[in-house]
């Protein structure tokens, strides 16, 4: 996940500003953490992917809280999807 280099950072709500750094630090610290879920595993690979789970849901749950954040701060849209007709245009 790339976390934007948004400008004027400083300038942002400091609530904005800390969770890009949770996001950043959670990201720096995610390959040391694997590399010791590999060394503690006892070879049957289950606490590897439990602990790598754990990183990737938590990194996902709190770019959604910043997404959310950012929406709200500046009264952005979520995306949309588009809605597809009957005949699929």
């Amino acid at each position: 996940m790339a976390v934007p280099d948004i400008p004027n950072r400083e300038l942002l709500p400091l609530s904005i500003s800390d969770r890009v750094r949770a996001i950043e630090s959670l990201q720096n610290d995610t390959p040391r953490a694997l590399m010791e879920a590999h060394e503690d595993d006892d070879g049957s690979g289950d606490g590897f992917y439990a602990t790598r789970q754990k990183i990737f849901s938590l990194l996902g749950f709190k770019a959604v809280e910043l997404s959310r954040e950012l929406r709200s701060a500046y009264r952005l849209s979520p995306p949309s999807f588009g809605v597809v007709s009957e005949n699929g245009k």
